[in-house]
């Protein structure tokens, strides 16, 4: 449904009828209706580029989100803590980006969020993602086996820790499921 240019109202339909443009611009808009036709499609023009540029910076932020989690990962694999993106990675990526490629692409860079608790927030849902991929792919088993053994960590608590062995794909999966303090 086509949109007024000036007001963003809905107008009827694609072949609405040039006399009823006409009463909506000289009804809602009178002080343009003395204007040309090319003002009209200026407007048009300029509400496309607009769109197009929002399009554009939407889609830099997705990248943002992706890198985002691309370093969450790192830092869950190299078990450090989480500030080391903030305090190490980013500008690490940002001083090598400057150099190879300049500073509009660092600035882009810089637009990534890596703060110690968004780091926190990405591992819990990575976490949890991967929590639901191995139930998911345990229950849709034929058949499993639990192992099950306790441990005590640094702080002297009892840890429960949880082994799944089941069949995905013709294949046996060996997979952590979880440690819960008791």
């Amino acid at each position: 449904m086509p949109l007024c240019v000036i007001c963003g109202d809905k107008l009827a339909n694609e072949a609405m009828v040039h006399s009823k443009l006409k009463r909506h611009l000289t009804l809602k808009h009178n002080h343009f209706a003395n204007k040309p036709r090319s003002y009209f499609e200026g407007l048009l023009s300029e509400q496309k580029q607009q769109s197009a540029m929002l399009s554009k910076k939407v889609k830099v932020a997705d990248k943002a989100q992706e890198a985002s989690y691309l370093g969450t990962e790192l830092v869950a694999k190299i078990m450090k803590p989480h500030t080391i993106a903030e305090t190490l990675i980013l500008p690490a990526c940002s001083a090598i980006v400057k150099t190879m490629f300049g500073s509009e692409a660092e600035k882009e860079v810089r637009k990534i969020p890596v703060s110690d608790s968004t780091i926190s927030r990405r591992i819990h849902d990575m976490s949890a993602d991967i929590e639901e991929t191995v139930c998911t792919s345990v229950k849709e088993s034929e058949m499993f086996a639990l192992q099950v053994d306790e441990s005590t960590d640094i702080g002297g608590m009892a840890q429960l820790l949880v082994f799944v062995w089941y069949i995905h794909d013709v294949k046996i999966v060996n997979q952590f499921f979880c440690c819960k303090e008791l």
